[in-house]
């Protein structure tokens, strides 16, 4: 009945639920004899969960690949929620070791430089008088590192990229 339930959670992406699922899971199966019976669901179970890791490692970076090809239509609402379901798969590293630090460390690591290239282009602009014509592209820059804020939420260092942009362009401009 547990295997069904949790079988259920995976594919309505509830990972979070899953958690005490699976933990009454591996408690069984301390019971003598019930390891070997439970075997088969464990496992399956945890691949199962493995998988859902990888799919939605794969819709993160099919996010971000949009976003390091500039699509205005990146929703970065969704890229933060696909990265707080990622985050809420951390107990699964107890399990099988690996598949979620790295998973959200590359992620994390993708968006912070992406930002850092953004600030690093904003700072190559010549905002000088006589390149007037230039703060059009230093705006659509800006816009685009703010529009980045909303994962500050689940990515905490990204804020102080977005600060640094912000208070790099406005004393440049003042």
């Amino acid at each position: 009945k547990r295997i069904k339930e949790i079988e259920t959670l995976i594919s309505s992406a509830d990972i979070e639920a899953i958690e005490p699922l699976f933990q009454e899971l591996v408690l069984i199966r301390t019971i003598p004899d019930m390891q070997v019976k439970t075997a088969e669901h464990y496992h399956r179970t945890l691949e199962m969960l493995c998988g859902f890791i990888q799919e939605s490692r794969r819709n993160l970076e099919a996010l971000l690949s949009s976003l390091f090809r500039k699509d205005p239509s990146v929703n970065f609402e969704k890229l933060a929620t696909y990265i707080t379901s990622m985050k809420g798969t951390k107990w699964i590293e107890a399990f099988r070791p690996g598949i979620y630090l790295e998973a959200l460390k590359d992620i994390e690591d993708q968006i912070n430089q992406y930002v850092t290239n953004l600030t690093q282009s904003l700072k190559d602009v010549n905002l000088g008088l006589e390149h007037i014509d230039q703060i059009p592209k230093s705006y659509q820059i800006i816009s685009d590192i703010k529009a980045m804020q909303c994962l500050s939420k689940v990515i905490p260092n990204l804020s102080a990229f977005v600060t640094e942009a912000e208070n790099w362009f406005t004393s440049t401009i003042n």
